[in-house]
């Protein structure tokens, strides 16, 4: 079993590049789909100097949610990598909660 790796790292708490890396994340779901990977992994990049914690982790959150359906209907699993400012677990926590609050997972 493999996995697929999303190249770089996913800045989706960066507005500038949030859409771009959004789009990139549902292609690499096809890909891994395709090729038969069960899951990808995103990597949570750095943290915005301008932006407050709890602002990245919305913004984060709300990328994720944004791939989600796609994956599961693809049958791929998203994973969060963690490093760069994502060592802290309770901001990769944080994310998990705010995506369960308010996903459309049944």
């Amino acid at each position: 079993m493999f996995k697929l790796n999303k190249g770089g790292s996913s800045r989706y708490a960066d507005p500038a590049t949030a859409r771009e890396n959004i789009e990139e994340t549902l292609r690499c779901i096809d890909l891994a789909a395709d090729i038969g990977a069960p899951r990808i992994r995103v990597f949570g990049a750095k943290i915005p100097k301008d932006v407050t914690g709890e602002e990245t982790i919305k913004r984060v959150a709300e990328a994720l949610r944004s791939v989600a359906d796609h994956a599961r209907e693809r049958g791929i699993v998203v994973c969060m990598e963690t490093h760069d400012d994502w060592c802290n677990p309770e901001y990769v926590s944080e994310v998990m909660r705010t995506m369960d609050q308010t996903s459309s997972r049944s």
